[in-house]
């Protein structure tokens, strides 16, 4: 799949860094049933043409833009920094390492797809 637009998409890996060690975060994060009703939702209510839905689900997870995009969403970072986020904050580099780590957490939960 090739990303259209990196604008104002890094804000959302900003966010979830900001959650993924809290307890509301990790609890939501070992809710089966919370987990697949997200996925199904947004194949079904908002699927976006081109996204692979079952590549959501634990052991396939990947929250790193790939290649090329990973500088469209280091520069659009940078401008989020300036404009849209306010105190101290991760570098683009930074941001990536937790999401390795998120990533890593997600894909090592135990439970997988299931048809619905």
């Amino acid at each position: 799949m090739r990303l259209k637009r990196a604008e104002r998409l890094s804000r959302h890996i900003y966010d979830v860094e900001k959650m993924m060690d809290e307890e509301h975060g990790k609890q939501a994060l070992e809710d089966e049933q919370l987990y697949s009703d997200i996925i199904n939702h947004r194949r079904n209510l908002i699927g976006i043409k081109g996204i692979d839905y079952d590549s959501h689900w634990p052991g396939t997870v990947s929250l790193i833009p790939p290649g090329t995009a990973k500088n469209q969403w280091k520069k659009d970072y940078r401008n989020m920094r300036e404009s849209m986020i306010y105190g101290d904050t991760l570098n683009f580099e930074e941001l990536l390492e937790r999401m390795q780590e998120l990533m890593e957490r997600i894909n090592s939960l135990k439970f997988g797809k299931t048809k619905k």
